[in-house]
């Protein structure tokens, strides 16, 4: 047999419903504004011509691929930092979000246990949440794919968390 509303009457009141309904409201909200779904890594390449880096992003959201390619000056950052702000700005794309909302904040190569990687650290407001959001990912092929790699460690961490 089929519960009705008949049937619910002890589980809740109206009254504690819509008690627990709005105080529940902001972090519900702030749970849905978030993306719900997982970007994925395609392919990264850095290239040095002397006065600048030229990063090139490949990502996939779902079936739609996402190409991003950043331009920094060479003295600002290095290759990782060029990959890792390229990589922020396809997510930026791909989710529709505004550059205040996803920030590089730092790129970082560092050893860990003798073996070279790259930390990434962003800034992020979705929905009102603010949060630091940190990545680490070891470098293979190369620093520049490290640090794509690291950003989207951590923004898939958050926007899939919601």
């Amino acid at each position: 047999m089929a519960a009705g509303w008949a049937d619910l009457r002890g589980a809740y009141t109206c009254r504690r419903l819509a008690r627990d309904l709005e105080h529940s409201k902001g972090r519900l909200l702030t749970m849905l504004d978030r993306p719900q779904r997982r970007i994925k890594f395609v392919d990264c390449r850095v290239q040095d011509h002397g006065d600048r880096y030229e990063a090139k992003v490949a990502l996939v959201d779902g079936d739609t691929p996402v190409d991003v390619t950043v331009e920094r000056p060479s003295g600002e950052g290095g290759i990782a930092w060029a990959a890792a702000e390229a990589t922020v700005e396809a997510i930026r794309q791909a989710y529709g979000i505004e550059p205040d909302q996803v920030i590089l904040k730092d790129v970082v190569s560092l050893e860990m246990d003798g073996r070279p990687a790259v930390a990434t650290s962003i800034i992020t407001t979705v929905g009102g949440e603010r949060r630091s959001l940190f990545g680490l990912s070891g470098v293979v092929d190369s620093e520049g794919k490290a640090a794509a790699l690291a950003v989207l460690g951590a923004t898939n961490r958050f926007f899939r968390s919601g």
